[in-house]
């Protein structure tokens, strides 16, 4: 009898293991539909900040046609595009320098203003006060030339139970971010957790369209065998008794990885982790 229940038990650990392993392997699967579709984070091919007051001309001809501001985007599909105006927090857009619209940013996330042509599509990004052209093109070699993402292996050490403390008032703060902007960020507390017998602290940030919490952190991996900046966790917010889960397998590469046009936040000085996070994904394996 007592053979039997260690037998039993060894069984219904290995399934929980195993379908613990396959949630994951799911996850990645899905980060990588979204990473490649036609509109992701590997077609980003261009950026252009808009000065205040200044007028555009959008091509990747190579032939100017006004007295505007050239920008010239890298493109598969050669062509002129049309003309851009910032004028403080309104951006107008016009194709044939006569009927100009005004468009909205991303910071509108449900009325965001998408101009396309062929496979290239460009919206305007908010970032603090600074506002710039963002152009995506579906035939971008990142995207058509994607090997995939390694990782490491998956291991349940890594899931971390963890305890939420609110601060009061919540922390309102500024990082800047690979462009070398500003952004602002609303963290609602502090996220205590005990990893390898030592004691960490890291802030979540928290957006109004966003049901999870969003860390950006870095640890002793970054530049060795993580990206060197910093890497990614989406999070469940805090149950009632102020308990959260950390679940590192799923620590993710910033969009920087795949493009030089991502502005992507840095860790704030308290996600930066004096321990190794030899979970989630990898660097350079998609080369």
């Amino acid at each position: 009898m007592r053979k039997y229940l260690i037998l039993l038990i060894f069984i219904t650990l290995s399934c929980a293991d195993s379908g613990y392993k396959q949630s994951i392997d799911n996850w990645h699967k899905e980060r990588i539909e979204n990473l490649t579709k036609p509109d992701g984070w590997l077609t980003l091919v261009g950026l252009h900040w808009l000065e205040d007051s200044t007028k555009y001309e959008c091509t990747n001809n190579g032939n100017q046609s006004t007295d505007y501001d050239l920008i010239e985007f890298d493109t598969k599909e050669k062509s002129h595009f049309g003309y851009f105006e910032r004028i403080g927090d309104s951006i107008q857009f016009s194709k044939d320098n006569v009927s100009w619209k005004i468009i909205n940013d991303d910071s509108q996330t449900n009325n965001l203003t998408i101009l396309e042509q062929g496979a290239v599509k460009y919206y305007i990004i908010k970032r603090g006060k600074d506002y710039a052209i963002r152009v995506k093109d579906s035939l971008a070699e990142s995207r058509l030339n994607f090997k995939g993402i390694e990782r490491f292996p998956i291991d349940k050490d890594y899931i971390i139970k963890a305890r939420y403390h609110e601060s009061d008032p919540p922390i309102y703060t500024k990082q800047m971010n690979m462009k070398g902007k500003m952004d602002e960020y609303f963290s609602p507390g502090v996220i205590v957790f005990k990893f390898k017998e030592k004691q960490y602290k890291i802030l979540p940030i928290e957006y109004e369209d966003l049901d999870q919490w969003f860390i950006v952190f870095a640890d002793l991996t970054n530049g060795e065998s993580t990206y060197e900046a910093c890497r990614f966790l989406y999070i469940d917010k805090t149950d009632d008794q102020g308990n959260v889960i950390l679940d590192f397998n799923k620590s993710y590469n910033p969009p920087c990885v795949y493009s030089d046009f991502a502005t992507c936040p840095l860790p704030l000085p308290d996600n930066i982790l004096q321990v190794k996070i030899e979970a989630g994904e990898r660097y350079n394996s998609h080369k």
